[in-house]
């Protein structure tokens, strides 16, 4: 991918970033080549499109994985206060770093924002070369567009750390075991951000014209640190939780069998408070990311279960959990199942079920979010096929109500021997009221009706999006899963096990916009990549003190629903890795295991709808080993 050039694919181009130009006209070349940057047939970057521009690469721009730190601990001690009844206490800690490019170096333009605390809102900033500046030729300010590699690439760190305490005490009593316990936990992010850029400083360069933008290479090292900025943003959460239940085995006898019971009651708080750095309040920080949340809510909710042997080899599980936000209301959630041992070699099973999810604190809470993501408009006056970065201004909206789903899964098991089953199920969910935004491509093909959530610059090409939560619609999603299983022993040569789960999906429907009706989306990209065909299957080999693992993973191709004009294949292919995994066990407590992941280097498929390849669908490491030692203490 660092390469970038994808014009041997079916409906692939130069994937190149234009930038340094004049006047909203990218063959108005702003200085020469330049670092990275390369002067470029404008054609072999947009089809139609004639003359040179100066582009870059901007892949070596992304981190796909980053580096990443992690520490945990974890302590238990238990108190045994009489037979009957013991305390417990438990403490976790956890700590990650993780180091990563977060993209190029800054980009000025029309677009430039800075964040303006007392509005809410962003701010435009002027950004025109003025008359008497090194690069303006004219006698007129002028617009201009201009990277700002001298800078450097911009870098971001997270450290997170979490802390948990539970303590609790449980035992049994009258024939009844209970549990009681107390926890809190909390996390916290420490984001920091380097090469960034000041806005106040820049203003004044721009304005004496002591930074050279067509030859950064002139520019001092006291005006380049005068522009860099580095910011730290803090973020912390914390939950308070109280449980309680109670669970009987025998609550009482039928003639099948005892009647097993439990039932609890929660409570807990949730907490977040998640800021943005000093820089971004003040104006200071150009192009900002902010990300805003102060809210928090209480839960409480109780649940009960019986398990029910209505005939020999019969059980039905019956189970209800009743839920109370402080922010949204009340949600009820039942469940019913059954499993039925038809035969030594048969069994049936099934359930119906009714669940919820609640609207998350930054999505109904007090919470204010800005970000940058990418859209293709018919109507931008200069590549009307490319993606083009946009401003996202995303709203929470304390109206939201819970997403709502009915669960419904019935399926079976045959098991011919005792080394050998197939396992066959089918489920269907059906969702009500999903929380999510209106996708970027839904509010521009509908912005004759709402034209207040677009902004466009003078030039006329997008510049913001703005954004709400909402209950947006429908969702229907039905589908069979298959497991098979085998094993063969051998006296001599060990054992050998094979196995292989099946996934197909027979229906994924959602509307495109609000307020259409359902298109199905299985077995294409419409609503994202969803291949109809999935497996995962394996062969472990065990002899001795060695055990090997072979495993087969397959995602099955699918329909391309954005295919460009040039764009011959409308398919995207499947895709097939391998991985092998040996373990030693060297010591009675003591295991060393190693792993290859993607034995072939396979690449992923080309899919034209993105850079070079879904990331929802496959790994972008390719081959990839390690190896671990482990020993239980």
């Amino acid at each position: 991918m660092k390469d970038g050039d994808f014009r041997n694919q079916s409906g692939g181009s130069l994937n190149r970033v234009i930038t340094n130009y004049y006047d909203g006209d990218p063959t108005r070349l702003l200085g020469g080549p330049q670092g990275p940057i390369r002067l470029t047939d404008y054609g072999s970057i947009t089809n139609g499109k004639t003359g040179q521009v100066l582009a870059y690469n901007d892949a070596p721009y992304s981190t796909l994985i980053p580096g990443i730190e992690r520490y945990h601990a974890f302590a238990r001690a238990n108190l045994r206060i009489n037979d009957d009844t013991q305390a417990y206490a438990e403490y976790l800690y956890g700590f990650s770093r993780a180091n990563l490019t977060f993209a190029a170096p800054l980009t000025v333009s029309s677009t430039l924002r800075a964040w303006n605390n007392q509005k809410q809102a962003l701010d435009t900033i002027n950004n025109k070369l003025p008359v008497g500046h090194p690069n303006n030729p004219g006698t007129t300010p002028l617009d201009f567009t201009a990277t700002l590699f001298d800078l450097g690439k911009r870098l971001k760190t997270d450290e997170v750390t979490l802390h948990r305490v539970l303590s609790g005490i449980k035992g049994t009593a009258f024939g009844w075991d209970w549990d009681a316990s107390l926890g809190y936990s909390q996390s916290s992010l420490e984001e920091t951000v380097q090469n960034f850029v000041n806005r106040y400083e820049y203003e004044k360069v721009l304005k004496d014209g002591s930074y050279n933008f067509a030859d950064q290479s002139k520019n001092s090292e006291e005006v380049r640190n005068r522009l860099r900025l580095s910011t730290l943003r803090p973020a912390k959460s914390s939950l308070i939780t109280a449980d309680i239940s109670a669970s009987s085995p025998e609550l009482f006898e039928l003639p099948a069998g005892s009647v097993g019971f439990a039932t609890g009651a929660q409570f807990r708080q949730e907490k977040m408070d998640s800021r943005t750095s000093d820089a971004v309040l003040s104006g200071t920080e150009l192009r900002p990311a902010i990300n805003i949340i102060d809210g928090e809510r209480k839960v409480s909710a109780v649940f009960a279960e019986l398990n029910i042997p209505v005939i020999k080899d019969l059980n039905v599980n019956l189970a209800a959990r009743a839920d109370h936000y402080s922010d949204f209301g009340n949600a009820f959630s039942p469940k019913a199942s059954a499993r039925y041992q038809a035969a030594d070699w048969l069994l049936l099973r099934g359930s119906a079920s009714r669940g919820f999810r609640a609207p998350s604190l930054p999505e109904i809470t007090k919470s204010s979010a800005v970000s940058y993501g990418a859209v293709v408009d018919p109507r931008d006056p200069i590549a009307p096929t490319k993606s083009r970065g946009v401003t996202n201004i995303i709203a929470a909206n304390k109206d939201l109500q819970p997403e709502r789903s009915d669960n419904f899964n019935l399926g079976f098991v045959l098991s011919p021997t005792n080394d050998s089953s197939i396992g066959l199920d089918y489920y269907n969910i059906k969702q009500s009221g999903l929380i999510g935004t209106q996708s970027g491509a839904d509010i521009i093909a509908n912005e004759s009706r709402d034209p207040g959530k677009i902004v466009r610059d003078d030039k006329g090409r997008i510049s913001t999006l703005y954004r709400q939560y909402s209950n947006m619609g429908d969702r229907e999603t039905s589908g069979i899963d298959l497991d098979l299983r085998q094993r063969f022993n051998s006296k001599d040569y060990g054992s050998l096990k094979l196995g292989s789960q099946i996934s197909h999906v027979l229906r994924f429907a959602e509307p495109l916009s609000t307020g259409e009706p359902l298109t199905d989306g299985a077995g294409s990209n419409q609503f994202g990549s969803i291949p109809k065909w999935r497996a995962v299957s394996d062969a472990t080999w065990e002899i001795g003190a060695w055990s090997t693992t072979l495993t087969w993973n397959y995602v099955g191709g699918y329909d391309q629903a954005f295919a460009s004009d040039t764009d011959t294949a409308k398919y995207v292919d499947p895709f097939n890795t391998f991985d092998l995994t040996a373990s030693w066990k060297l010591a009675k407590d003591t295991t060393l295991t190693a792993k290859v992941i993607n034995l072939s280097n396979t690449r992923p498929p080309w899919d034209s709808s993105t850079d070079f390849f879904d990331h929802t669908q496959a790994d972008p490491r390719g081959r990839f080993a390690s190896a671990k030692l482990t020993y239980k203490f």
